[in-house]
């Protein structure tokens, strides 16, 4: 085994290493952009990829850009963990190993694959909780969630074949997307609610004399007569009506002994409470909207537990309404009386409270977990609730809540390996959801080099769970591919005719935003593209690109990639510019004609492609732009922050007051992991027209030089109040500075010489004076004698 290690070679410099990203998921592609100055060109075998100091066996392709410029790209393998990439080269002062470290991170990909595994051909054997919370994880796989649906219905203990708890009938909800088991669950949920207006009441007297009785229904009365046919049992329909109280007070008040019974039904299910036996029977019914632990105490007392997961439930799959007396009444008395991480949680989920959020933020733990209570030892189930939640507003809330979803997740990601079973699925059956699975896609090439009016192919692998939709941007046309999981198709796309004035290379970006089909959130891979161009008396792209696709097997990929490198391994250009310079503008140049007097704007697109955020973005004009007079205005002239993969749109406003040709540039500056990075748009605008003259030098950033003592080194033009206003101000240089002085002494000296030669030959006799002359005519005429055949009138045309 090789081990490379840079400190056992020479320290130089004639090696950098670029990557796309600093961070990566397993089977991704990473393309690596080397800058080298070696004696021997870089090649293949030069790289290396390590994860501590076991090499790590991966198939590099490679690529020769220009004479100190290479491009590499290979697959990475399953597996997270920190990783080291080697390349070795030649260089002047010996041989060299430049290193560059980075991060293949744990996917939520892999934890489900994980769960997969271990839940396999296990339902039956599961406690009731651990089935109901590995089906709510691996709902989106149909294979598991057919053996977990079989298991459930089939076992006596599920919630199909016996009474169970509001807690297990709420997780069941979450669990199942079958019709009769949620609409099973759904009634369940609801029976348990401590709410006398949802079902039917009646009330039962057993007497045995006709008598007269009242019954009371807290302070308000009714005359019942239980005589009317004679004694025996009597049914008489309760209507609570507008009843609103939290504790309702039922009473019965006879002459005689009567025996009474209440009955509630709702739906499937009904439940008798007893009321006993005397002449004044009395009942109170829990009427506060929370849920009972179960059907058995439905109004008889409030649980905790049963309404923080009935109301999480009916929320999560769309059965909560807040048009709904009862379950308001239900989220509203978990407001009052909430006290742990869950029933605040919940209770924010429903009514996005600020205060409760600022509860939740407070009572996390530096290391991103939540306590379910006082204990304060790290809750798996508390913290999974919990990062849900605070994830559904993740889109429109502060830095401090998304900094708080990142730790949690982090937090339970790592729990997650040494976890058991039933925590491995709470984890990903509250916390996570199958939206938030990665798209894995592996490209190639990772550099693209083609030419005007050719084809280039581009294969795309699908390595995730999921389908993925992919769109491609090339040269401002769009492509959406859609690239079913397991599959490999080769995107074939034709580049339009490109012509340049020199027939020079151009750098583009072949931009790849993909998802999931069930999720939003798009991930990126910027591929160089690398286009020769065609040679022509003006610079134009005439036409679009167009694609086309086909699915592929892995003989006709190898074949593709065999052809494509033939065909462009020999091709090179010489670029001095990053290849991976992923904060630019989309469009390539601004040029524009205009007239005096004419106020125009236009609109640009700044993209930020880059594997992270940017931060401060400043944008601004070169000074050579002021010269057209007027005003320039760029609107927004800053952005706090430019997400990454986000493209924002820029428009300078221009008001010209000056004829003339103007080139400059629009500059735009933004702050990545500490440093000052810059994007640079080229802006040509020809200005006709009689010059309107509306600003004063001063004001157009420039300086009246001062006479006799001032000399302007920059650009002369008129103003309002000069017509030889120096710009920029700078440019004034007084004649007595360094240079000026300089120049004059060399003048002194140059006239003192001569006059010493006037007087050297003033000296000489006459006859010597001829003929030093003509001497010297001799030798001027030899040097400056012409080349044979050609005239004294120049070369000939014929």
């Amino acid at each position: 085994m090789t081990i490379l290690c840079a400190s056992s070679f020479v320290s130089a410099s004639c090696i950098s290493l670029k990557l796309a990203k600093t961070s990566y998921i397993p089977q991704e592609t990473v393309q690596v952009e080397i800058d080298a100055s070696t004696i021997k060109d870089i090649i293949a075998s030069d790289i290396f990829l390590y994860k501590g100091n076991v090499r790590i066996p991966v198939n590099v392709f490679f690529t020769k850009v220009s004479n100190t410029k290479y491009f590499a790209w290979f697959d990475l393998l399953p597996g997270e963990g920190d990783y080291s990439l080697k390349v070795r080269g030649n260089c002047k002062e010996g041989f060299f190993v430049e290193s560059l470290d980075f991060r293949v991170e744990p996917t939520i990909a892999s934890k489900y694959e994980s769960l997969k595994s271990l839940a396999k051909d296990k339902f039956s054997s599961m406690s009731i909780e651990e089935l109901l919370f590995v089906t709510m994880a691996l709902s989106h796989d149909e294979k598991v969630m057919e053996q977990a649906t079989n298991a459930f219905v089939s076992r006596g203990d599920s919630c199909l074949n016996k009474n169970c708890s509001t807690f297990l009938n709420s997780l069941t909800l979450l669990a199942f997307k079958d019709g009769l088991i949620r609409q099973r669950m759904l009634d369940a949920i609801e029976a348990s609610q401590n709410y006398v207006n949802k079902g039917a009441w009646r009330l039962y007297l057993n007497s045995t004399a006709t008598q007269d009785c009242l019954l009371w229904i807290n302070n308000e009365s009714s005359n019942i007569s239980l005589g009317a046919g004679g004694a025996g049992q009597y049914s008489i329909r309760l209507d609570f009506g507008n009843v609103t109280t939290e504790t309702i007070t039922l009473r019965v008040e006879c002459n005689e002994s009567v025996n009474g019974t209440l009955n509630y039904n709702y739906k499937q299910f009904s439940k008798n409470i007893r009321m006993g036996e005397g002449t004044i029977l009395q009942q109170i019914l829990d009427n506060k909207g929370c849920f009972a632990k179960d059907f058995s105490k439905v109004f008889v007392n409030c649980d905790k537990e049963a309404s923080t997961y009935a109301v999480f439930a009916l929320a999560r799959t769309n059965k909560f309404d807040p048009n709904s007396t009862a379950h308001i009444s239900a989220i509203s008395w978990l407001n009052r009386n909430a006290d742990s991480v869950e029933e605040k949680a919940v209770v924010y989920y429903l009514t996005h409270d600020s205060e409760a959020l600022t509860w939740l933020l407070n009572s996390q733990t530096g290391s991103g977990w939540w306590p379910r209570n006082t204990s304060y030892t790290p809750d798996v189930r508390a913290s999974s609730i919990t990062t849900a939640v605070l994830k559904a507003y993740a889109n429109n809330e502060s830095p401090e809540l998304l900094n708080s979803i990142n730790k949690a997740e982090k937090w339970l990601l790592n729990y997650f390996g040494n976890a058991s079973l039933k925590d491995k699925a709470i984890i990903l059956g509250l916390a996570f959801a199958p939206s938030d699975i990665e798209p894995i896609l592996a490209i190639w090439p990772g550099i693209i080099k083609t030419s005007s009016l050719e084809s280039f192919n581009f294969i795309l692998q699908n390595k995730g769970m999921h389908d993925l939709i992919i769109n491609a941007n090339l040269l401002n046309s769009t492509t959406e591919i859609v690239l079913n999981k397991g599959t490999t198709k080769n995107v074939k796309f034709d580049v339009p005719l490109l012509t340049t004035t020199d027939g020079r290379a151009l750098i583009e970006t072949l931009n790849l935003n993909y998802r999931t089909n069930i999720s939003s959130k798009f991930f990126i891979y910027n591929v160089p593209t690398i286009i020769f161009t065609q040679k022509s008396i003006q610079e134009q792209v005439n036409g679009s690109v167009n694609a086309s696709e086909e699915e592929i097997n892995e003989s006709e990929q190898e074949i593709i990639i065999n052809e494509t490198q033939e065909q462009t391994q020999n091709k090179t250009t010489e670029i001095n510019q990053s290849l991976l310079a992923l904060f630019r503008f989309v469009e390539r140049n601004i040029s524009k004609d205009a007239s005096v007097g004419e106020s125009f704007s236009v609109s640009v697109r700044l993209s930020n492609q880059m594997d992270k955020d940017l931060k401060n973005v400043r944008l601004s004009y070169t000074s050579t732009l002021i010269l057209m007079g007027g005003s320039i205005t760029v609107e927004p002239s800053y952005i706090e922050k430019l997400a990454k993969g986000e493209t924002k749109t820029i428009t300078i406003y221009f008001s010209p007051t000056r004829a003339d040709n103007y080139q400059g540039e629009i500059e735009a500056s933004a702050e990545y992991d500490g440093q000052e990075i810059k994007a640079v748009l080229p802006v040509r605008i020809s200005v006709v027209g009689i010059t309107i003259e509306s600003k004063n030098c001063s004001e157009m950033g420039g300086k009246i030089c001062a006479g006799a003592k001032e000399n302007c080194t920059g650009n002369l033009t008129n103003s309002a109040d000069s017509f030889s206003c120096c710009i920029p101000a700078s440019a004034c240089k007084k004649i007595g500075d360094k240079g000026t002085l300089v120049a004059l002494i060399i003048i002194v000296v140059i006239i003192a010489i001569l006059l010493i030669i006037l007087m050297i030959l003033k000296r000489k006799p006459k006859k010597e004076m001829k003929e030093f002359l003509e001497e010297t005519s001799k030798v001027y005429e030899k040097r400056f004698q012409r080349p044979p055949n050609v005239s004294p009138l120049g070369p000939s045309l014929e």
